[in-house]
C-alpha cells in the first residue's frame, strides 16, 4: 500500500516509499519482471521515475470495490512512454465500475470476490506469463 506521490504533483516526483526504493538501488535493485502497483493503482502512486527504475514487463493492480482503483491517470502513466501495453496490465477486479476516473471498468459494480485470480508463471528456461487464471488456456498443472 504504498505511497509515491503527493497528489497533484508533477508524475516524476517520487516520494516516501517509491523515494526510498530509488535511493537504495544502487545496493538494492528494483528492477522487476512483473509489478505490483503501488497503492493498488492510486493515483498518488507510481511515479514515472519509479517505473522507468522497476522497468516492469507486466502490472498487476490489486485493487477492490468501494476505491475507485486502479485510476485511468496511474494506468496511462504505465502505458506512456515505459513499453507497455493494454495487454501488459491486469486488474484483481475487472467486473468493477466506480466511475470514469477509474481504469477500465468492464463491468458492474457488483463484481464478486476471487474471480479474477491472476498466475504468474516463470518457467525453468526463463519465460515469463502472465494470465488471469480463468483465461488459461490450459492452466499449468501447479495451478490445479
Amino acid at each position: 500500500d504504498a505511497v509515491g506521490r503527493h497528489l497533484g504533483a508533477p508524475d516524476t516526483n517520487a516520494i516516501a516509499t517509491e523515494r526510498f526504493m530509488l535511493d537504495q538501488m544502487a545496493t538494492v535493485p528494483i528492477k522487476a519482471d512483473v509489478l505490483i502497483a503501488p497503492h493498488h493503482g492510486a493515483d498518488n502512486g507510481s511515479s514515472t521515475v519509479f517505473i522507468k527504475a522497476v522497468q516492469p514487463q507486466k502490472v498487476i493492480f490489486s485493487a477492490g470495490h468501494k476505491h475507485r482503483h486502479p485510476r485511468n491517470v496511474t494506468a496511462l502513466r504505465y502505458l506512456n512512454g515505459h513499453g507497455l501495453t493494454l495487454g501488459d496490465l491486469f486488474r484483481t477486479d475487472r467486473g468493477d465500475n466506480e466511475g470514469n476516473d477509474e481504469w477500465g471498468p468492464l463491468g458492474t459494480s457488483s463484481d464478486k470476490s476471487g474471480d479474477d485470480d491472476i498466475d504468474i508463471l516463470i518457467t525453468k528456461t526463463g519465460t515469463l506469463q502472465v494470465a488471469y487464471r480463468a483465461d488459461w488456456p490450459r492452466p499449468p498443472s501447479h495451478f490445479s
